[in-house]
């Protein structure tokens, strides 16, 4: 009787103990998830630091309501402007930060199209891959603190 009971004990340790390590286990990846997440958020820190010491409050605030221009008033062709949209690019932001090989997956996207879209980011002084998100975040967080 005594030995059962002993077994009976053991066996719900040893069960309690598997449950244990299995929390234990979901614990560590909670923890490497938000570790990323941290990261993340000191690399996205550091970015809006960098853009903020390289631009003033204007430029900022210039360059937002610029990349916040919709396709459609944009001075490019219509057929441009219809190839862009149709492909659910609708503002000069999210044009630029994305690459150039996003001309590739354009349907409809010809030379032509590719020329004019290059044509007025090198007149506009803007290029491709640029940081969009860090300029609206940096102009929203001026519009909340003078609130």
């Amino acid at each position: 009787m005594v030995t059962e009971l002993i077994v009976k004990q053991n066996l719900e340790l040893q069960a309690e103990n598997e449950r244990l390590k299995y929390d234990l286990k979901v614990l560590q990846h909670e923890l490497d998830e938000c570790r990323k997440v941290l990261k993340i958020q000191k690399e996205a820190q550091a970015r809006l630091k960098d853009t903020k010491s390289k631009y003033t409050a204007k430029e900022i605030i210039a360059m937002t309501e610029l990349f916040r221009k919709e396709i459609k008033d944009l001075p490019l062709s219509i057929r441009t402007q219809n190839v862009l949209i149709a492909s659910d690019i609708r503002t000069l932001g999210a044009l630029v930060k994305n690459d150039k090989t996003i001309l590739l997956k354009v349907r409809s996207c010809g030379p032509m199209v590719k020329n004019d879209i290059e044509q007025f980011l090198q007149n506009s002084g803007l290029s491709w891959g640029m940081n969009v998100d860090d300029f609206i975040e940096l102009d929203a967080k001026k519009a909340i603190s003078k609130k």
